[in-house]
């Protein structure tokens, strides 16, 4: 049986086996250096995700917030609670249509002043029914069913809907609600604001 490598010197046999004996620890090194980069890589990457995550966070925060602050602004505005003379009946036929209109125009002023929203409406308490919207072919349709009337009449705190298909807009949507109280009495649920949001 031949050997695979037959030397014909002691010096050639010491050179391969010097070289044999050297280069095993550097690839040895080699390969653990290598691991380390690319576990080192991949934390590096997966660091950087997380920090994107939590900027995006921070972010529909942030944009949240604002929305909610929008639609306190909207609520708490004296225009908007007007809205119990309406339904209280408490204003003449003609003081109610001016009202009515007073609203409407309060409504539209701040959908074209804030260009995130596609529509504002008012919502009867008891009912669920559109009173008062910057969308007037939605007046009178029954929203009783949606939870941004459901939630918020249960509850009678800022509600903030999960992204839904509106059969009413025909369109991806979310709404953010809240309760209308009446001006002389804070407990006194008058109404239900809502906000559908231009996605």
């Amino acid at each position: 049986m031949k050997a695979w490598f037959q030397f014909k010197s002691i010096q050639s046999r010491q050179t391969f086996w010097l070289l044999i004996v050297s280069l095993i620890p550097l690839i040895a090194f080699g390969s653990i250096i290598y691991n380390q980069r690319v576990e080192s890589i991949k934390e590096e990457g997966f660091l950087k995700l997380i920090t994107i995550r939590d900027l995006k966070v921070q972010q529909i925060n942030k944009w949240l917030d604002e929305r909610i602050g929008d639609i306190h602004t909207v609520a708490e505005d004296y225009e908007i609670k007007l809205i119990e003379n309406i339904l209280n009946k408490s204003d003449t036929e003609k003081n109610s249509m001016n009202t009515e209109k007073s609203i409407r125009k309060g409504l539209a002023q701040f959908l074209k002043n804030y260009k995130a929203y596609k529509e504002l409406f008012i919502l009867h308490p008891v009912s669920g029914k559109v009173i008062i919207s910057t969308n007037k072919s939605h007046e009178g349709r029954d929203m009783s069913e949606e939870l941004f009337f459901t939630e918020v009449e249960s509850i009678q705190k800022p509600y903030i809907s999960d992204i839904y298909y509106s059969e009413t807009i025909e369109m991806p949507a979310m709404a953010l609600s809240i309760p209308i109280f009446a001006t002389d009495n804070p407990k006194q649920f008058t109404g239900v604001l809502v906000q559908r949001i231009d996605l």
